[in-house]
């Protein structure tokens, strides 16, 4: 073989070595890899996302009740010393007669407002003044309500705004239906993975939803002043049940 065709062949093979280097690590031909995923595993993790429910029924443990006394007189300075005279006398049944500790009597409103006769033909005149001191009561002992709510009608109150059930225990409340969800969604997310001949794995993300208790047991105030007033029995008073519930919504792998 001439000497130009033999470096010819050379440089070819050379060529070829060079263009091969890349899929050659230490003398071995690498294998193709598989595309990494976004987060950092290979290929597709399978995933179950699901919507646990939780919920209980518990027994109110206290009582917002609202009160109030409105009193009316020609002058608003005569209106105000009726008012404050029978607000003394509603104290003495919260504070003297049942025990109550100051922090649960809260004033939620006073108003003081002139009342008007719109029938005189110069325009409107006032006749009057108006006063309405309102508060809410926090009650725990909630089978004695009703005398409750009778003592302080017969001590001036005037107005019975409603009673609003609720519980101060709210906190481990909240956490037993958070386990009630948490289990109701492991639930699902197994009998989902059970039709795919699959298992459930670990956690991957965890969403809580809002949690819900409703206030019970709202009374208007007419019905209840009817009933304090007109009636020589106690007035009746159910605290019924409070329903506590959640949800979550849980990813899970498997």
């Amino acid at each position: 073989m001439t000497a130009w065709r033999k470096a010819g062949l050379a440089v070819a093979v050379a060529a070829c070595l060079l263009a091969a280097s890349p899929f050659m690590q230490g003398g071995e031909w690498l294998k193709s890899r598989p595309a990494a995923a976004a987060d950092g595993g290979v290929g597709t993790e399978r995933t179950i996302t699901v919507t646990g429910q939780g919920s209980m029924e518990i027994a109110p443990d206290i009582a917002y009740v609202q009160l109030g006394i409105q009193t009316r007189a020609a002058t608003a300075q005569a209106a105000q010393s009726e008012n404050a005279e029978a607000f003394q006398e509603l104290e003495k049944v919260l504070f003297e007669t049942y025990k109550l500790d100051p922090k649960d009597v809260q004033t939620t409103g006073f108003h003081v407002n002139p009342e008007f006769d719109y029938s005189d033909k110069q325009g409107p005149k006032v006749t009057g003044y108006a006063v309405t001191h309102a508060i809410q009561v926090s009650y725990r002992d909630l089978e004695t309500i009703g005398p409750l709510l009778d003592a302080a009608s017969r001590a001036g109150v005037n107005q019975i705004n409603g009673i609003r059930f609720g519980t101060e225990k709210s906190e481990q409340y909240e956490i037993d239906v958070l386990a009630k969800a948490m289990a109701n969604a492991r639930a699902k997310a197994e009998a989902i993975a059970k039709t795919e001949n699959r298992t459930v794995q670990q956690v991957l993300h965890v969403s809580q939803g809002q949690v819900s208790m409703p206030d019970n047991g709202l009374f208007p105030a007419r019905k209840m002043v009817e009933l304090t007033t007109e009636q020589a029995v106690s007035t009746p008073i159910s605290a019924g049940q409070l329903t506590i519930s959640t949800t979550v919504t849980v990813q899970y792998s498997f």
